[in-house]
């Protein structure tokens, strides 16, 4: 598994990548929360690994890691509702509202923000 550092350059640059797609006249808005929530897993995957997890297999082996630490114990629900979106974005071919995107931005917004405190990271 890759170490805290490969993680946040892979979040940072799954960031990067969420600049160029998440516009006004973005079509495709799944994407945007498929991007949300692979940004949030690469944050629990550094934060994991600072924890002594050498390895995360699938979702469900990380879902059952973030329950042993307080620190994503404390965000689990809001992630594992941010999962459910992302996959049903990916495999349902949801097509989201406005609305449906600013609240599942907020949700995002509030785990990144957690986990980069966590992280010791600025905002």
């Amino acid at each position: 598994m890759p170490d805290r550092s490969a993680h946040l350059l892979q979040a940072e640059r799954n960031e990067a990548f969420l600049t160029r797609i998440n516009t006004p006249d973005m079509p495709y808005r799944e994407w945007v929360v498929t991007v949300w929530f692979y940004i949030c897993v690469q944050y629990v995957d550094a934060f994991l690994t600072e924890k002594g997890h050498r390895q995360v297999v699938d979702h469900p082996d990380r879902f059952a890691k973030m329950q042993l630490h307080q620190e994503t114990r404390s965000i689990f629900e809001d992630y594992e509702m941010l999962y459910k979106d992302s996959k049903e974005a990916r495999y349902q071919t949801t097509q989201y509202t406005s609305a449906d995107i600013q609240s599942i931005e907020q949700l995002y917004l509030k785990i990144r923000r957690h986990l980069r405190q966590t992280l010791g990271l600025p905002g």
